[in-house]
C-alpha cells in the first residue's frame, strides 16, 4: 500500500471523475484506475462506484477518504520538521461578522519574516460557506444563525462529514442609531415605519416573531457586517442581530435593544478530516476568548 493512493482518492473526490483526476496528477486514467483496484483488493472491499452522475465513495470508502485526507495532512508535517520558518496557509469565511478575524490578526502579529504566509479570507452566505467546506474551496467557515436554522445546518454537516461546533448562543438586539426618533417613545410596532438592514440571502424566517415588525417595502440588504453597521450609524434605519460591545457601540453611536425571546448562535464548521487540526483549533479558541468578553 503506497501512500501515493490516499493522494489518488482525494483527487477524485475534489473533480468527481476520474479522467479528471488523472488529469491533475499527471497519470494516466488507466493507471490511476489500477491503483485504485489494487488497493481496494488489498482492503478488501469497494472503496469506489461508479454511475451516469460520475464517481462516488462508497460508505466504507468515505471513511478512507477521512483518514485519506488525514494521511496526507501528516505527510505534510513530516516534510516541514526540518523546516526554519513556520508555513500558515488555509482559506476561511467568516460570514457576517467580523468577530473571525481576531484570531487571524493575532497569527499575523506573531510571524517572523522568514514565514510563509497564504490565507485567503472571503464572506460567504450560511449554505454556500457549507457547501465550500464540503468541497474543499475553503476550509474552515464562521457563521450566525437563528434558532429555526440549528436543527437543518446540523443535519446537513452531520450527512456531509462536517464538524459543527456551536461557539456561542446570545440574545440579541434590536440596533439604532443613538438619535433614532423611536427611541422617544419606543414600540416594536413602531419599527415597521423604518427600513430594515439585512444580510443577503438571509433566512426569512431567521427573526421569528420580530416578522412581524418589518416592513417588507421598507429593505435595504448588503453583504457585509461593517456595510450594516454604517447604513445604521448614519440612517434611521435599524437591524437585529447579536450585541456589540460596548466600546464599539459608543465609537458607532448605537444603541442596542434587547430581545430575550430571539436568539442566535455563532458556529465554526470544518471537516471531519480536520477536527484535531492544531490551528484550526487554535483559532477557535481566539474567537472563544475574545466572544466571552462581550457575550457572556
Amino acid at each position: 500500500m503506497k501512500l501515493e493512493v490516499f493522494e489518488y482518492l482525494i483527487a477524485i473526490e475534489k473533480y468527481g471523475s476520474l479522467n479528471k483526476a488523472a488529469n491533475n496528477l499527471f497519470v494516466s486514467q488507466p493507471n490511476l484506475s489500477n491503483v485504485i483496484k489494487t488497493f481496494e483488493n488489498e482492503l478488501g472491499y469497494p472503496v469506489i462506484y461508479r454511475n451516469h452522475q460520475g464517481v462516488h465513495f462508497t460508505d466504507k470508502g468515505k471513511q478512507v477518504l477521512l483518514i485519506a485526507h488525514n494521511m496526507v495532512k501528516e505527510k505534510e508535517k513530516l516534510m516541514n520538521l526540518n523546516l526554519d520558518h513556520q508555513k500558515i496557509a488555509f482559506k476561511i469565511s467568516i460570514g457576517n461578522g467580523d468577530y473571525a478575524l481576531s484570531p487571524i490578526y493575532y497569527l499575523l502579529k506573531q510571524q517572523s519574516f522568514q514565514d510563509e504566509i497564504n490565507i485567503t479570507i472571503v464572506n460567504c452566505a450560511v449554505w454556500e460557506s457549507l457547501e465550500n467546506v464540503y468541497n474543499q474551496i475553503i476550509d474552515i467557515a464562521y457563521f450566525i444563525i437563528p434558532k429555526s436554522m440549528k436543527l437543518e445546518i446540523e443535519k446537513y454537516s452531520e450527512s456531509h462529514h462536517l464538524k459543527l461546533y456551536q461557539i456561542i448562543e446570545s440574545t440579541c438586539q434590536i440596533e439604532l442609531r443613538k438619535n433614532h426618533p423611536l427611541l422617544e417613545n419606543f414600540s416594536k410596532e413602531g419599527l415597521w415605519n423604518y427600513p430594515f438592514v439585512d444580510f443577503v440571502n438571509q433566512r426569512p424566517n431567521a427573526y421569528e416573531e420580530y416578522q412581524q415588525y418589518i416592513n417588507p417595502h421598507k429593505i435595504i440588504e448588503v453583504d457585509h457586517h461593517s456595510l450594516r453597521k454604517k447604513i445604521i450609524c448614519e440612517t434611521d434605519a435599524f437591524s437585529i442581530g447579536l450585541p456589540s460591545s460596548d466600546p464599539i457601540q459608543n465609537h458607532s453611536h448605537t444603541v442596542g435593544i434587547p430581545t430575550p425571546e430571539l436568539k442566535m448562535y455563532i458556529c465554526e464548521v470544518r471537516r471531519q478530516s480536520d477536527k484535531d487540526h492544531l490551528l484550526f483549533n487554535q483559532l477557535r479558541n481566539i474567537i472563544e476568548k475574545n466572544l466571552g468578553k462581550i457575550y457572556l
